[in-house]
């Protein structure tokens, strides 16, 4: 099964949900579309209202992070894969090379892969490396 991620970064606002009902609609007449699979990860901040309109049509909504504790904590900002579950998230980015470069270490990513998990979240975990990595063919490590 091959996946296509929109990870959508700091893009969108509620009347963006247009933008992914276009894409629902493409991907319905799709006669190859049990080939794939559309998974969009907007902003914390529309997930829930596009998990609700998109629970029972092809487009999947997802996360584009989780924090590395699960259920609630006094982490101002955090959202927790308890949470992102909770509001319909079903998959969750993990590791994206702007939270690594944001601080995320190989220990905070592996506690997000754990409690995502637990909390029966799909993850996509994302391998690679900086520029400055790369110049220097040092591979990320978890």
């Amino acid at each position: 099964m091959k996946y296509f991620i929109g990870n959508w970064k700091m893009f969108g606002i509620p009347k963006s949900i247009n933008i992914i009902k276009s894409i629902n609609t493409f991907y319905s007449k799709d006669k190859n579309r049990k080939k794939y699979k559309v998974v969009i990860t907007p902003p914390y901040t529309l997930i829930e209202n596009f998990s609700k309109y998109f629970k029972k049509k092809n487009i999947l909504i997802g996360s584009q992070n989780c924090y590395q504790k699960d259920n609630f904590s006094s982490n101002t900002g955090a959202i927790s894969p308890y949470m992102l579950k909770k509001i319909g998230t079903r998959y969750t980015l993990v590791g994206h090379s702007d939270n690594r470069g944001e601080g995320d270490t190989d220990k905070m990513l592996k506690a997000k892969v754990k409690f995502a998990l637990k909390n029966n979240l799909k993850v996509v975990f994302c391998i690679g490396e900086n520029k400055t990595q790369k110049n220097r063919k040092k591979l990320s490590t978890f």
